[in-house]
């Protein structure tokens, strides 16, 4: 059980680095990347030696060093591979099915290399059966579990399912494998001198969980309810003035008195927004804005070349925008009412689909009305 709660955990903390990659930056994708390669290369190692101490082996084991640090380096290879390829944007068949195939393989190559690691004092045996039945869980079960993660557009929500498939992947095609394997001790050997199995387990697990949960709050991206964002129509009944008598001086046909220092400054939108773009300072021009989405403490740009890193947060990206043209939809997302081509359910929520784009943008369930309701207001030529 605590072999396969490490998968999952690994799984889960690597499939939400990966995810990120797509909005991010060019630098800020690399270390994602690894983050999320070195977080599921662990968990599979971890997975690996922790499920060998429900076995009940012939005689005290011991792990060769070279062959137990080869087989960590092939788990995070593979991973790196296959996160580097599915994570692109877009991401066709053929790069899904390398994909799937390398996150298979490294598990695969991770497990029989991992067991080459045992001592010289055990003979090893494999069924062929159980081999390709292994190998099968462990390819199948690895694609559905990149299919839900970066195929049906993402929802806005954590990765569980597919952390958990994932998990069953490494974890089944471990089991499945060690019921074809025979395991015979043999006396003349004297085993070689290497790692506790209990200890060396125990070690690899505390450092597994450690380096997954500190990627997951060292790279964990500002949460959106730290700089709240109004609804466009909370903006807008902010503008107007409240509803009462006119004051005395207009009601005798005199001009109001008016303090300049008691008016709220009037609201100066952005014509456009300072990024960064293929390592170049650029200016976004606002009108041909897509959506803008959260990256950290910064923000994504996105309009017809592509996207740009923005050093503004998304809350103060906002208030530069004008609320009749823009609307938050999610709480890392904001989009143009006149980029949505199309609005797709995808459970408790939605997806919008913005005309150029390849992959949709999560509509979460409290914002999907607004959403409506400004789309509509626009295609009826009045204010959003």
């Amino acid at each position: 059980m605590l072999s396969v709660l490490l998968a999952i955990q690994g799984a889960f903390v690597a499939l939400v680095l990966a995810t990120r990659m797509r909005e991010a930056a060019r630098q800020s994708r690399l270390v994602l990347l690894a983050a999320s390669a070195v977080t599921l290369g662990v968990s599979i190692w971890a997975m690996h030696f922790v499920g060998m101490l429900a076995l009940h082996m012939p005689a005290p084991a011991h792990y060769l060093l070279g062959p137990t640090l080869l087989s960590f380096m092939v788990a995070i290879v593979a991973v790196a591979g296959a996160i580097a390829v599915v994570a692109n944007r877009p991401l066709s068949s053929i790069s899904f099915l390398l994909g799937t195939l390398l996150m298979g393989a490294g598990i695969v190559g991770m497990h029989f290399i991992g067991m080459s690691a045992l001592s010289a004092g055990f003979l090893l045996t494999y069924d062929p059966v159980y081999v390709i039945a292994s190998t099968i869980i462990g390819i199948s079960a690895s694609g559905l579990g990149l299919h839900l993660a970066f195929r049906t557009g993402g929802s806005g929500r954590p990765p569980v399912v597919a952390a958990i498939l994932i998990g069953l992947a490494i974890s089944g095609m471990h089991y499945t494998a060690m019921e074809g394997t025979t395991i015979l001790c043999v006396p003349s050997v004297p085993p070689a001198t290497g790692l506790s199995p209990r200890l060396f387990a125990a070690t690899v697990s505390v450092v597994a969980l450690g380096i997954s949960l500190g990627f997951l709050l060292i790279l964990k991206p500002a949460r959106a309810a730290e700089e709240p964002a109004l609804a466009p129509a909370a903006a807008l009944s902010r503008a107007a003035p409240p509803p009462g008598p006119a004051p005395m001086s207009r009601a005798l046909g005199s001009e109001p008195e008016t303090d300049p220092e008691s008016q709220p400054p009037p609201r100066r939108l952005a014509q456009s927004l300072p990024a960064e773009r293929q390592g170049r300072t650029v200016y976004v021009a606002v009108e041909r804005l897509r959506a803008v989405h959260a990256n950290g403490h910064y923000t994504t740009l996105a309009d017809a070349e592509g996207e740009a890193l923005c050093l503004l947060s998304i809350g103060s990206v906002e208030a530069k925008l004008d609320p009749q043209r823009f609307i938050r939809v999610h709480r890392s997302h904001l989009v143009a009412l006149d980029a949505v081509a199309a609005i797709e359910r995808a459970g408790d929520g939605a997806l919008a689909w913005l005309a150029g784009a390849a992959t949709p943008v999560p509509v979460s369930r409290s914002r999907l009305a607004a959403l409506r309701a400004g789309l509509a207001a626009r295609a009826e030529g009045q204010p959003g």
